[in-house]
């Protein structure tokens, strides 16, 4: 199958921050399907697509921009012939978006796992309104099936799939390239939408880890294919420091295999002079809270 993203990467509110989620998707996928990435308002889409002829389109979703995104699947639609997924964050909160016109399919929460059985499913031309996390529609009306567990294991996802930017310029100098190493917080602050995103899993952890190894093997792995070379890291976590043992753990393996500078979201009132010691010999240039 070929999958094509459309994202807004390099729009200037998005340049610092790697858009992790598709690249994670991408890497899911890529063992068995053919990946492409178009950057909408820098590229030719109409060329793009015609040279592509994609058989599904992915967009991921925030509020705000959404609007942008449901215009041109539609106009994309009239012209082209292909199955669309939309996801992120705004989808998940707000799955109506299914109603739009040219929107075929949804998908709420975690897509990871539900994402590639939805791509080979369509590929073997098996029965895509049974996947999980996905609504579907159809002519006699629209499919809602309900969400899988979240995978408990961060370890058996693949690495963000970066070789997909390796054609943009603007991604390989960037100043800053992000990662994530866990998903959700155990906080509940009103501002943030993690806590709504919790309450769609409710019998299940609020955050989950990635090992702190498995962790700097991905980071070692970029650094060794020359994309860290005078970068900043950031480090997107909702709360990085809200595990002691695993923040402690990560200072010490990241000042011994990556020493580059980083920043990172914390918690305040979890911050201790254990903690401060251990970033200051890990090399992180500064810190970030709400």
């Amino acid at each position: 199958m070929k999958v094509l993203f459309i994202n807004k990467f390099l729009d200037k509110e998005a340049i610092y921050r790697d858009p992790l989620g598709i690249m994670t998707l991408a890497a899911m996928i890529r063992p068995k399907h053919k990946i492409f990435v178009i950057e909408p308002v820098r590229e030719d889409v109409q060329k793009r697509m015609s040279e592509i002829q994609p058989d599904v389109i992915a967009y991921s979703l925030r509020t705000g921009y959404h609007r942008y995104y449901i215009d041109l699947n539609l106009k994309l639609k009239k012209k082209y012939k292909f199955i669309s997924i939309f996801g992120g964050p705004h989808v998940t909160f707000y799955p109506n978006v299914i109603n739009e016109e040219g929107v075929d399919t949804i998908c709420q929460g975690e897509a990871d796992e539900a994402f590639a059985e939805f791509i080979d499913v369509l590929e073997q031309d098996g029965d895509i309104t049974k996947v999980k996390n996905f609504w579907v529609k159809t002519p006699t009306g629209i499919i809602k099936n309900e969400k899988r567990p979240l995978n408990p294991n961060l370890d058996s996802i693949p690495f963000p799939d970066r070789k997909m930017f390796d054609n943009y310029e603007e991604v390989r100098i960037a100043k800053v390239h992000s990662f994530i190493a866990s998903r959700g917080c155990p906080f509940k602050c009103s501002f943030c939408e993690v806590p709504s995103i919790a309450g769609l899993y409710p019998s299940q952890k609020s955050t989950i880890y990635q090992n702190v190894e498995s962790f700097i093997d991905e980071i070692a792995e970029t650094k060794r294919k020359g994309l860290l070379k005078g970068k900043l890291l950031m480090f997107t976590d909702s709360t990085f420091n809200s595990h002691n043992k695993w923040f402690l753990e990560f200072c010490k393996q990241y000042k011994e295999r990556i020493n580059l500078p980083w920043s990172c979201n914390l918690r305040a009132e979890l911050v201790d002079e254990e903690q401060v010691k251990a970033m200051k010999l890990a090399n992180c240039d500064n810190v970030r809270f709400g």
